[in-house]
């Protein structure tokens, strides 16, 4: 079972995103960063370890302090690394569309690229 490491409000106050982002557009980023970022980083024993604490509430000493001191950051940063990344183009029933006052696509991908710098450096 996956279970999100991230509270609601994390994203807001370890960030630049604005705290009336919408939880559940970022939920889908947590999970891609918390599978495919953290997962190869700690491996599948740690971050099964990990994970299994958490969602037990549980997590306690080493493995406490590496998700307060680390963790919650990576996971974070990488979230808003692939947020930035996709969120400028919505899908849904009537395809895929642009926001009128979308950031031209360099920009975004250089600010992709920053939270992933700020991820890869905690």
């Amino acid at each position: 079972m996956i279970k999100l490491w991230l509270k609601e409000n994390d994203i807001p106050q370890l960030t630049s995103f604005a705290g009336n982002i919408d939880a559940d557009k970022l939920a889908p980023f947590i999970f891609l960063a918390q599978t495919t970022d953290l997962k190869p980083i700690l491996g599948s024993n740690l971050y099964d370890k990990i994970n299994t604490d958490y969602i037990a509430g549980t997590l306690s000493g080493v493995y406490l302090q590496m998700y307060d001191e680390y963790l919650v950051y990576m996971l974070a940063y990488f979230a808003c690394s692939h947020y930035v990344a996709f969120a400028h183009i919505d899908v849904s029933n009537n395809g895929a569309t642009k926001p009128d006052q979308s950031a031209p696509t360099k920009e975004v991908n250089s600010l992709s690229a920053r939270y992933r710098a700020l991820a890869n450096n905690v």
